[in-house]
């Protein structure tokens, strides 16, 4: 009796090399899985080959059953009814060329992908399709040897709804086909998860209530913190306070940002998520860039597919811009719009502190309103040493002139010249700022 599977110098039915190759099985290193209707193992073997961690194959027949347990030691193998498979969940599911056999196809299609997928994993289904597209229908197929049900392409669509599927190619022509088999990846569908994660004044807000439909519920995450902060929301005390510590409705970003950084983005998606399992959603929040990748494999764990979308708004203010622009601004008026002051001075008091030593305090400014640097004293037109001189805050003077500085004042002791007799004269002395005087005052022994 022929072989229905081909292997190196055995040819069989089937071109069972160029049937693998229109499979386009995604890559198994790593996975588990499960060959329904495996004959004598050719595919189970191609899947322990490349690397999957378990293979495990069935079929109704015995003697193939046997054949493969000789090819491949590295496979289980087991005899048993496809329809009846135990509830174990691998990631991909081979069933090739073997569903028309089942008595309800459709049942078995629902049972497999329920109790055996798991939920990342992909069902290869090799299956006859008659190319019609006219009202969903099963038709019954002459194959000479059996008659058999297949569907059309409108049958297999309405079947197969529930799920994400795909054909993915036209199988390796065979002998004695009735119709045409294709290949069809088939996965269980994820819950959408659209990520409106752009900074504020991008519109998140409007674009989640404007374009989609009210049916989806729409999160905020910034809601989320609110609510956290206020106790609306219970969560883990760790979350709780790197929330609360210095709180502010105007910097929320900061608050995503140490979320991330303590590891808490996972529990505070959870939180976020409770009420929302089961269906698409809209998310609207601000995470830093450098968590969006931890927060989407978050949301994948949890059976959602994220969505990030990325839209430009050239209207929005830019904060970091109008930060800057207002610093230059004021720098700006303090270089061009620079107030000046008339330079004043005044000699308050004068005492002796010894035969040629005198102490001067007042007070002066510059055109600048402070202190200025290049004061000078002068007895008779003698231009006197400053001996020593101190700044002294005078805020009277600064709150009745106006003036940015209250370190106006001075005590500056001075040295007599030789030619004036401290004792027996009485003199003016004069105050200046370079060539103008700004006060004199006559001083008395």
């Amino acid at each position: 009796m022929a072989k229905y599977q081909s292997f190196p110098g055995e040819p069989g039915d089937s071109n069972s090399l160029e049937k693998l190759k229109s499979l386009k099985l995604p890559n198994l290193s790593g996975k588990t899985v499960l060959d329904i209707g495996c004959n004598s193992g050719f595919f189970s073997g191609y899947a322990h080959f490349s690397g999957a961690t378990q293979v495990d194959g069935i079929d109704f027949s015995k003697n193939a059953i046997d054949e493969a347990k000789k090819r491949f030691l590295g496979c289980n193998f087991f005899v048993g009814n496809f329809e009846e498979l135990p509830p174990k969940r691998y990631d991909c599911i081979l069933f090739l060329s073997a569903i028309h056999y089942a008595k309800n196809q459709e049942a078995l299609i629902h049972s497999i992908i329920k109790n055996n997928l798991t939920d990342d994993g992909v069902l290869v289904l090799e299956i006859g399709v008659i190319d019609d597209r006219h009202p969903p229908k099963w038709i019954e197929i002459d194959r000479g040897i059996d008659k058999r049900l297949f569907c059309n392409w409108t049958m297999l669509d309405k079947v197969l709804s529930p799920y994400a599927w795909k054909p993915v190619s036209k199988s390796a022509t065979q002998r004695g086909d009735p119709t045409p088999r294709f290949t069809i990846h088939i996965r269980k569908k994820k819950k959408f998860a659209i990520l409106l994660f752009k900074p504020s004044g991008f519109g998140k807000t409007t674009i989640s209530k404007s374009v989609f439909n009210k049916e989806i519920p729409i999160i905020s995450l910034d809601s989320v913190i609110l609510n956290i902060e206020q106790h609306k929301i219970q969560s883990s005390e760790r979350l709780y306070w790197a929330i609360k510590n210095n709180f502010s409705r105007l910097h929320l970003f900061d608050k995503y940002q140490l979320i991330g950084d303590l590891n808490l983005f996972e529990e505070f998606i959870d939180l976020a998520l409770e009420k929302y399992t089961e269906s698409d959603i809209v998310i609207d929040g601000f995470i830093p860039t450098i968590f969006i990748d931890e927060v989407k494999n978050i949301l994948f764990k949890k059976s959602f597919f994220p969505i990030e979308l990325d839209w430009e708004n050239k209207n929005i203010p830019n904060h970091i811009f109008s930060n800057n622009q207002a610093t230059l601004y004021f720098d700006w008026l303090g270089k061009n719009l620079k107030r000046t002051y008339k330079p004043l001075g005044r000699i308050d008091k004068i005492e002796r502190l010894g035969d040629d030593i005198l102490s001067l305090s007042g007070w002066a400014i510059n055109e600048d309103g402070i202190s200025p640097e290049n004061l000078q004293i002068f007895v008779l037109g003698n231009k006197l040493d400053l001996r020593e001189v101190k700044k002294i805050d005078r805020s009277d003077v600064k709150n009745h002139l106006n003036l940015p500085s209250t370190s106006i004042g001075f005590s500056i002791e001075v040295c007599l010249p030789k030619n004036i007799n401290l004792k027996s004269k009485s003199f003016s002395i004069s105050l200046l700022l370079g060539d103008l005087e700004l006060d004199s005052k006559l001083f008395s022994n």
